[in-house]
């Protein structure tokens, strides 16, 4: 097997910072919500099981789901770094399948036309607050997930909020956030958002920049489930099948049952809010919880990393 050109990998921008060979890192981003999606996926039953890791950037969720036993892994991004992805795959003897462009519509497209199961495990992570329309996104990804697996929503959010409404704010002149960020969720419309998506809540992990910055990051892992709205007693009857009609535009629930058991998630680390149905409430755990604390090692793949 050829050996990878260290020198060559080093000069390439990276996102996360990664061992290449004892002693050669690397120089990521080092983005500090990466390391509380990983706490996330710890906590998650996934060997044996079909993952989808979307935004893979160079694929560190992807090679530790491989080497945890996942049954498939499939990494896309729409931004591709594919001379750093194949080296990964290579160091790391890490073969998940990589789908490099297009949009998660498309992607989600592609894996039906190529008959892919549902994915028992779904990781969504830095990707909201760059979209154009954050609840259409939500339920694209709802779209790609089975009934009853696991979906792992992280995000910059608005964590200290000037109100309790479910609100988004939108970062037209990047004074909250830098970058391509359109628009950023106050805790309170990632739960509202997530629930009317069929993503259930079932932790909340979180941190908040520092400074005291209004501005921090939620991870959420969720239970894809049924959208809220579809059966709520509130809504009247031609309520309640409009918005079924809309939602079907982005999610056909029934290709999404599955004859497999709800993937497992450990339930006692979870130290969130939660709500008397035994979901956790997002903006509560953010308003009240304690902060995570993310370092550098969280943040990176190491060559003897299992987790």
């Amino acid at each position: 097997m050829k050996k990878p050109d260290i020198e060559f990998l080093l000069a390439l921008q990276w996102y996360y910072s990664v061992e290449l060979a004892p002693g050669v890192t690397t120089r990521g981003q080092d983005h500090p919500g990466a390391g509380l999606t990983r706490e996330a996926v710890r906590r998650t039953g996934f060997a044996g099981r079909t993952c989808v890791d979307l935004g893979t950037q160079e694929g560190l969720f992807s090679v530790l789901l491989q080497r945890g036993g996942a049954a498939t892994v499939e990494g896309q991004d729409r931004h591709p770094r594919k001379d750093q992805v194949a080296a990964i795959q290579r160091i790391y003897d890490a073969p998940f399948k990589f789908i490099a462009g297009g949009s998660i519509e498309e992607y989600g497209q592609s894996r039906i036309r190529r008959k892919c199961a549902p994915a028992d495990l779904l990781l969504f992570s830095g990707i909201l607050y760059h979209m154009f329309d954050p609840l259409v996104g939500l339920c694209r990804v709802r779209a790609l997930a089975a009934h009853g697996g696991v979906v792992i929503v992280e995000t910059a959010a608005v964590t200290r909020p000037d109100t309790q409404r479910p609100a988004l704010y939108f970062n037209a002149d990047n004074s909250l956030y830098p970058s391509s960020t359109y628009f950023l969720p106050t805790p309170a419309w990632l739960d509202a958002a997530l629930r009317f998506a069929g993503l259930i809540p079932i932790d909340c992990l979180y941190f908040h920049h520092g400074g005291g910055a209004r501005v921090g990051r939620i991870c959420v892992p969720c239970r894809a489930g049924t959208p809220k709205e579809l059966a709520n007693p509130e809504r009247r009857g031609w309520e309640r099948e409009y918005i079924a009609r809309d939602f079907s535009e982005f999610v056909d629930l029934t290709r999404l049952e599955t004859k497999t058991e709800p993937v497992t998630y450990k339930d006692a680390a979870v130290t969130a809010a939660r709500l008397s149905d035994g979901t956790v409430d997002v903006a509560k755990t953010v308003a009240e919880g304690e902060p995570r604390t993310v370092v550098a090692r969280d943040v990176t793949l190491m060559l003897a990393d299992r987790d």
